[in-house]
């Protein structure tokens, strides 16, 4: 893994709430649907889709992808 793919992947990171990182950890990496993280949360499905498609916007760069998941694995498991 090069230096920049990590400092990239550790920007978007930074970027994002940590709603927004739970949220897209919850959906992307473990797999739980909208309605599953909202119902878990006590919040609306349109409020979950709105973070995880911030973070899909902030994170363009595909070739992160793979970084910024095991990244925020990290973060949110501690």
């Amino acid at each position: 893994m090069q230096r920049q793919e990590l400092k990239s992947a550790v920007d978007v990171i930074k970027s994002c709430t940590p709603v927004q990182q739970r949220r897209f950890y919850l959906n992307r990496i473990l797999g739980y649907s909208f309605t599953e993280i909202a119902r878990k949360e006590r919040c609306s499905e349109g409020a979950v889709r709105l973070s995880i498609n911030k973070v899909l916007k902030i994170r363009k760069n595909k070739k992160i992808a793979y970084v910024f998941g095991l990244l925020l694995s990290y973060i949110v498991e501690g």
